[in-house]
């Protein structure tokens, strides 16, 4: 079973040109707080992460992909284009991509790929659902939910 978590950007204006590439299974936000500790006189911000299976594996191909633009660590000289390309090309599949740049912006503020890439249409849920049905896609706890209340209706409509 593999591990889901997030590959994410991390600028600095403090920094220019310089971006942090880095894996986490908590949210990039957090992380991103986490860093304001080391003494920076800016604030550091996610400008652009991928929810992804197997984060790490992610993170390490893109430090090798953009190798020559390494800075020390996990810090790379290039921009937030080539950054996220790497990213994008090392992600065999990407659950759901967020862009926060000011700079660099999608279509979307938000971009959903690859199979398992939308939300639960399940009143305030915020799995990712697996499954299509009757229209929407839903996680597999409210598909099963969904299906036992129908199948409920149905035997109680031919024993009633």
């Amino acid at each position: 079973m593999s591990i889901r978590g997030w590959v994410y950007i991390i600028e600095n204006v403090s920094m220019p040109d310089i971006l942090k590439i880095g894996f986490s299974t908590k949210d990039p936000l957090l992380r991103a707080k986490e860093l304001a500790g080391t003494g920076s006189p800016h604030p550091f911000r996610v400008v652009f992460d991928v929810l992804v299976e197997d984060p790490r594996s992610v993170e390490q191909a893109t430090h090798s992909a953009l190798a020559s633009k390494r800075e020390g660590k996990e810090w790379f000289r290039c921009s937030l284009v080539e950054a996220i390309a790497a990213i994008r090309a090392c992600s065999k599949t990407v659950l759901l991509e967020r862009n926060n740049s000011n700079e660099f912006q999608s279509s979307d503020d938000e971009r959903h790929t690859g199979p398992e890439s939308k939300e639960c249409w399940y009143y305030n849920c915020t799995k990712i659902a697996t499954i299509s049905y009757k229209g929407h896609e839903y996680c597999e706890e409210h598909y099963k939910l969904l299906r036992k209340q129908r199948f409920d209706r149905v035997r109680s409509f031919h024993n009633g």
